[in-house]
């Protein structure tokens, strides 16, 4: 998920909580009583993008970061909390991988520029108890769109997100190359976490390795097989992805093993070095993975090969050798 914070200025809380660093948002207005655009950091999980907006009056895109953990709700206060002073508890994500555009975008430029599909696009998630509403962070009024007040942290779907960013010939009209290409870079983090999302998915979020029980997202990454640096033909396939908890993920990219044909597991010739693999991989060697309704593409299996130096002669070898 890409979430959207608007901030009026750095300080926002003091050290340790100012912009960058991390979310921060009291949990109750002054009073008692909710607000959608704060409840909303409950939502957001390690990993996720986050798209900073700040100003308060000529509001400025001026970078993005990553969430370094799960929303938490806590009793230590900012040193400056201002306005919301009154709060005993508040929402906080840490954030780290803070990369700031090198020429801040103007919301004007991007209201400008995609004024009819921002339109079309709150009529179409608004109000925010319809069944495809969204918590936006702007709203039109009298044919020209505005931030919507209080907007704090608010949804940035796929479709929105392609608002926003535009295409590269977009930004490239709008901006110099710094920020095209730290716009480059968030259009790849989404791209990944979007395809993690969509593999995990297709594994029921369980380890696919044979045997393994992890179920626990926190220690579950949806992996490439064919890397995304590699193969730009299969960028966002399920196809090329597997569920794997973190130690198979790390054993499946070092090459401690691979999948054959039949996605049975192979281990390979350095797995008969490594004591872990000797516990943990040769034991289900011949075993196939738990398959998700999207089978693993055969071609990116044959990538992953080519990358760790495997090949199914070896495995040929290996088997005639047994049986002499």
């Amino acid at each position: 998920m890409l979430w959207l914070e608007m901030s009026r200025d750095y300080e926002h809380g003091g050290s340790g909580w100012q912009f960058g660093t991390c979310l921060w948002s009291p949990t109750e207005k002054k009073g008692g009583g909710r607000w959608g655009y704060w409840d909303l950091m409950q939502r957001v999980t390690k990993d996720d993008l986050v798209l900073h907006l700040r100003g308060s009056k000529n509001q400025q895109f001026i970078g993005h970061s990553v969430a370094d953990a799960d929303c938490y709700v806590t009793t230590d206060r900012p040193p400056n909390p201002g306005v919301w002073d009154h709060a005993l508890q508040f929402y906080r994500v840490p954030l780290r991988d803070y990369c700031p555009f090198e020429d801040p975008i103007p919301l004007s430029d991007i209201f400008e520029r995609s004024s009819k599909q921002l339109i079309a696009y709150h009529q179409s998630h608004s109000p925010v108890s319809s069944a495809n509403g969204r918590f936006l962070f702007y709203v039109p009024q009298a044919g020209s769109l505005q931030c919507q007040n209080g907007a704090y942290l608010s949804e940035v779907d796929s479709e929105l997100s392609r608002i926003i960013l535009g295409n590269d010939t977009d930004i490239h009209q709008l901006q110099q190359v710094g920020t095209g290409s730290g716009i480059a870079t968030l259009r790849t983090r989404i791209g990944q976490k979007e395809f993690s999302d969509a593999v995990r998915d297709n594994y029921s979020h369980s380890c696919c390795f044979p045997q393994c029980n992890v179920a626990d997202a926190s220690f579950l990454i949806g992996a490439h097989i064919a890397r995304w640096s590699d193969s730009t033909t299969h960028r966002g396939n399920i196809a090329n992805g597997l569920c794997l908890c973190l130690m198979h993920d790390k054993a499946f990219e070092t090459g401690l093993f691979v999948l054959d044909r039949q996605f049975r597991v192979v281990p390979t010739a350095i797995a008969n070095s490594s004591a872990w693999a000797h516990a943990n991989i040769l034991p289900f060697a011949n075993q196939q993975i738990t398959l998700g309704q999207v089978q693993p593409d055969i071609e990116c299996l044959q990538q992953h090969w080519q990358r760790v130096g495997y090949s199914p002669q070896d495995r040929d070898t290996e088997k005639k050798s047994r049986s002499e």
